[in-house]
């Protein structure tokens, strides 16, 4: 038969109409686990049937439901007799609980932690993480799988800090367990069942409940000890990472094994979740003994200090990478540290400032004046695999690795043994690479590597934000140049022009065929108009140009090789604008003659630019060993190479702060002089390399910069392949060498002109550098000999010295690749041997003037001892 409520029962063997009851049995025995197990068998064995197999003694079964709905006492005392085994009994209870949980998972009421909106419970974890709050926490763990299995029965165990029911005050969904710090570890539980919860510790068991009050909250009272405590269906322990038990969930209905999965599930994850937060409170409640929270701490301040200095304290790049090189270094305790920088157009390794050693300030720079840089293919070494690549590598023995250059340590003396070397990336590409030499306890390991890992993110924006300052400082002082530029200079008008071609131009100058031609007597019209000449002898037949742009770009590089009004004096005449004075004509004229004064350089001014390319003019004029190309390139690169020179070199510069300098790291003057050239073919009306395609423009270009820029510093190299006959002119690096030497050899012309020339451009040359030595001294700065102008009569032998040293030498060496240009090393040769006369002859009369003044002086010392004798 059937129960009400659907509970199926047996038959009675007694009074078909009620049932007999021997004995009651006792409610409040629990239930085994076995007889749940035997009942969710039976209960999903068992179908549903409409009514019965034809009722019981002629009853119907209607009849009988009916009557037990009447009387359910009677049913009541069957039930509970001796008639029903406790198996049995518990059978039933387990049939009727299983049908009940269905029921009710099917409308499962929405709950804190099945709602869709999970905000409130990551709040409460984030509040409660730290260890003093575990017990909330793993209690929040039994309330989620409470109802993730839809119970609302069951008990809390916590096997590590007794709790603190004191804590117990706000709503019960806000419930929040606090334990105390000074008390022994014990058990502590929790129990909720609906609204209410209970909780029991070593003092005694707590029912929890929600006051009606207006206040709210909950309300704690003591139960009565001997309560009898119903055993468990199922318990989920809580196991930690190391395997120790936290805790265990005790529930009270039956778990199915679909949901003992999902509870072991939850609990791996929430365990593990618990451990680490209590590992973390750990470290932090010991952090001024925590290595690991002091290198945290220590990379935090840094990281802390680079953010600022991206904002605040950018003077220049090399700063910043003085602050990365030494951060990088004491931060995986390297003894060295090194950092490259990546150049993606010439696809290289470069650096300014390198090994960082364990000093605040030890660094080494390249030269003083840091204008020099260390330059190696991204494809060269350790730094250049990590670059390309972007990968880390950590060498525990640098000499075991093929790509490590042992070269470096036998010149330094300095042994390097373990090298970690890692990329820093910005967008994704390495735009530097850090290199740290020999850690001071033992080898790199993990650790320095995610050390640094996340110190190079911050590296990156540094050095990526020092660039972005670098460019607009450096546009900032292009603006103020400009302005100076235009302030002083103006290109040519029409006048100018209409005037230089109305005068009568030669069909062969003979005498511009020779090097011993003196450009120092041309007239100031005559100089633009034969440098016209020059550039239509060599390429009116090669190279297709306008002449009137040939003529406007020849006056207005006359008129742009000048300085600030500071620098020096010229006179402008004002039928013809911008054509340069020489020295000898700027006290001529006056203001009502038509002329007033401007700034004018001494040396490097129209007329040296003149004379360097009448020198390249004769040495292409009389050779082929070029292209037309080529020769179109030199020839321009000699007329533009000291474009607005300010009669002041580099170092004077750079040691001035002047808005050059701070555009140009390297080679402050070659880069404007450039620059300047750049200016003037962009002008409209004077490009005269207009008619080229747009890649032969850029390699023209480029091959004026290559001989702008070029200096002696190739004449070393070039001497040595000299020497060893393997000079090869289809090399192309082996002509752009030449190409560079020639330039320097055609800057040095003077020196190889007739004697006469060569000791009246002495002199122009050395009042230059004195007013240079001037100025120094007026800004506190004590002059080099050479620019000292009280030293003016060791001229001689400081002239000796220039001679032997570097124009004899480069003549030589042009001379072996170029026998025409012999000529050119016989007179510097001569010229060097009339300045050791000179040298000689000046020495002997510095010797024979000491010794007419030490002579004088005995004298005048023995009179006045005569006079003491006598008195």
């Amino acid at each position: 038969m059937v129960a009400p409520g659907g509970m199926k029962i047996p038959a009675n063997q007694g009074n078909p109409a009620v049932p007999t009851v021997s004995r009651v049995a006792p409610r409040s025995k629990s239930i085994d686990r076995s007889t749940i197990a035997s009942a969710s068998k039976e209960a999903a064995s068992v179908k549903k049937t409409p009514s019965m197999d034809g009722g019981v003694n002629g009853m119907a079964e209607e009849r009988i439901i009916a009557f037990l709905r009447t009387n359910p006492r009677v049913l009541e005392r069957y039930v509970t007799s001796n008639e029903i085994s406790p198996e049995t009994f518990n059978r039933w209870a387990a049939k009727r609980h299983l049908k009940d949980k269905r029921q009710s998972s099917r409308a499962l009421p929405v709950k804190s932690w099945t709602a869709a909106d999970l905000a409130s419970r990551r709040r409460i974890l984030h509040d409660h993480s730290d260890s003093l709050c575990e017990a909330r926490m793993i209690f929040e763990i039994a309330v989620c799988m409470a109802q993730v299995v839809g119970t609302s029965t069951f008990e809390v165990h916590l096997f590590t800090q007794p709790l603190n029911l004191g804590a117990f005050l706000p709503p019960i969904d806000q419930l929040r367990i606090g334990c105390p710090s000074g008390r022994s570890s014990g058990l502590s539980r929790a129990l909720s069942r609906s609204s209410d919860a209970i909780l029991e510790n070593e003092e005694g068991s707590y029912t929890l409940y929600k006051s009606n009050s207006a206040e709210g909250g909950l309300r704690q009272k003591k139960i009565r000890r001997g309560a009898p405590r119903q055993e468990p269906l199922y318990t989920q322990k809580l196991i930690n990472c190391e395997g120790s038990t936290i805790g265990q969930i005790d529930f009270h209905s039956v778990i199915s094994d679909k949901e003992k999965q999902i509870l072991g599930i939850i609990a791996t994850w929430a365990s593990s979740c618990v451990h680490f937060a209590q590992l973390s409170s750990q470290l932090q409640s010991k952090g001024e003994e925590s290595e690991l929270f002091l290198r945290q701490r220590k990379l935090n301040a840094f990281l802390l200090d680079v953010a600022k200095s991206i904002f605040q304290d950018i003077v220049s790049m090399d700063n910043v990478i003085l602050k990365v090189m030494n951060f990088a270094q004491k931060l995986v305790s390297a003894d060295r540290a090194s950092l490259f920088l990546v150049d993606s157009k010439t696809k290289e390794l470069y650096a300014r400032i390198f090994d960082v050693g364990q000093g605040q300030d030890e660094h080494v720079k390249l030269n003083a004046d840091g204008n020099k840089e260390i330059r190696f293919p991204m494809t060269k070494g350790i730094a250049g695999h990590v670059a390309t690549t972007g990968e880390v590598l950590n060498i525990e023995n640098a000499y075991d690795d093929d790509r490590f250059n042992a070269e470096v340590d036998s010149k330094t003396g300095y042994h390097t043994t373990t090298i970690l070397c890692m990329p820093i990336f910005i967008r994704t590409s390495v735009i530097g690479v850090v290199q740290m030499v020999n850690k001071m306890d033992g080898v790199f390991n993990k650790a320095d590597e995610d050390a640094f890992e996340m110190f190079a993110v911050y590296c990156g924006l540094a050095l990526h934000h020092a660039k972005l300052y670098d460019k607009i400082r450096r546009s900032e002082q292009k603006y103020r140049v400009a302005l100076e530029v235009l302030a002083y200079h103006s290109v040519c008008n029409r006048d100018e022009v209409t005037k230089l071609r109305k005068l009568e131009q030669p069909h062969k100058i003979l005498e511009l065929e020779t090097y011993d031609f003196n450009g120092m007597k041309l007239t100031e019209l005559e100089k633009p108009l034969y440098a016209v000449y020059m550039f239509r002898t060599l390429f009116n037949d090669k190279f297709r140009f306008d002449p009137d742009d040939l003529t406007r770009f020849m006056l207005t590089d006359s008129s742009t090789k000048k300085t600030p009004a500071h620098a020096r004096l010229r006179i402008r005449p004002t039928v013809g604008l911008n054509l340069r004075a020489t020295p000898s004509t700027v006290l001529s004229g006056t203001k009502g003659a038509g002329f007033f004064l401007q700034p004018l350089v001494a040396y490097h001014n129209w007329a040296h630019g003149w004379s360097v390319a009448h020198a390249m003019f004769v040495l292409l004029n009389s050779t082929d060993i070029f292209t037309s190309f080529e020769a179109l390139a030199l020839f321009i690169s000699c007329i533009c190479h000291d474009l607005d020179h300010r009669g002041k070199n580099n170092a004077f510069m750079k040691n001035m702060s002047t808005p050059l300098a701070a555009i140009y790291s390297t080679s402050v003057m070659e880069h404007h002089h450039f620059n300047q050239t750049v200016t003037i073919l962009q002008q409209d009306g004077h490009n005269i390399l207009k008619s080229m395609s747009s890649d032969e423009y850029k390699r023209a270009l480029a091959t004026i910069k290559h001989c702008i820029l070029a200096t002696d510093l190739a004449l070393a190299r070039l001497a040595g392949l000299a020497a060893e006959g393997s000079f090869n002119l289809e090399i192309d690096d082996h002509r752009k060498l030449l190409q560079g030497i020639l330039m320097t050899g055609c800057d040095l012309i003077a020196s190889a002109k007739p004697w006469a020339i060569q000791t009246e451009t002495v002199k122009v040359i050395f009042e230059e550098f004195y007013e240079q030595g001037d100025a120094e001294r007026v800004n506190g700065k004590e002059p080099m000999a050479m620019m000292d102008r009280n030293k003016a009569n060791e001229l001689p032998q400081m002239q000796v010295g220039f001679m032997r040293g570097i124009c004899v030498p480069c003549y030589d060496v042009i001379a072996k690749i170029i026998p025409e240009v012999g000529k050119l090393r016989d007179q510097c040769e001569y010229n060097a041997k009339m300045w050791e006369a000179l040298a000689e002859e000046s020495k002997k009369i510095q010797e024979d003037k000491k010794k007419a003044d030490d002579a004088k002086s005995l004298s005048i010392q023995d009179k006045q001892n005569g006079n003491g004798t006598e008195n």
